[in-house]
């Protein structure tokens, strides 16, 4: 924490924090084996990151996002990245331990791409009438500058070609940007919220 003081006070606006969680940190190096981040790692924090261009948009997915996780009565936190999108987190300790007979801890980031390839397709139905509740089709092609036959398949809105659920911060070794660090192109704070004041942010 001091070293996080000390780094402010000479200028320092950003920092970034692992989704993962390490024995010892200062053993990691560029190059490891799977086997050698395994033996280190005491387990993980599953991050969505979602990836919208469209702000308003992206506070819809994230809503749609935190209910579908609710349904299944998941702790969770989130956070504005500081950029256009949100960051939603479940934390280690609520994670199950053993999947499958095997330790949690070594299934990164095979867990968490499952997690939200399961997430995206259970919100998908509801995100798309969110998505046509606020706006029309032309608005959402203005808004996005895609044409019709990329938003629209079989005469459905596809949201996914709107967001994205950022599977760069589904990998080993990723960082994301911590709670009020500045974001360096946008200048904005990645700032804690409760989910309840996502609509109004």
């Amino acid at each position: 924490p001091q070293d996080v003081i000390e780094l402010a006070k000479k200028g320092a606006l950003s920092f970034h924090i692992s989704e993962e969680r390490w024995s010892n940190p200062l053993d990691l190096l560029p190059g490891m084996r799977s086997i050698e981040l395994d033996n280190n790692r005491l387990g993980w924090d599953l991050i969505i990151d979602i990836d919208c261009k469209i702000f308003e948009i992206s506070k819809i997915a994230t809503e749609v996002i935190i209910n579908a996780l609710r349904y299944y009565k998941v702790p969770l936190t989130v956070k504005f990245s500081g950029g256009s999108g949100f960051h939603i987190g479940i934390n280690w300790e609520s994670l199950p331990k053993i999947i499958n007979q095997k330790d949690t801890s070594i299934l990164f980031p095979d867990i968490p791409r499952a997690v939200a390839s399961y997430v995206k397709n259970m919100v998908e139905e509801p995100l798309r009438i969110k998505l046509l509740e606020k706006f029309s089709i032309e608005e959402i092609i203005s808004l996005s500058g895609k044409n019709f036959e990329e938003l629209v398949k079989n005469n459905k809105l596809n949201p996914w070609i709107l967001i994205e659920i950022d599977n760069v911060a589904l990998s080993a070794r990723h960082l994301i940007r911590s709670v009020y660090s500045i974001n360096e192109k946008s200048g904005l704070v990645s700032v804690p919220l409760l989910p309840e004041e996502i609509d109004g942010f």
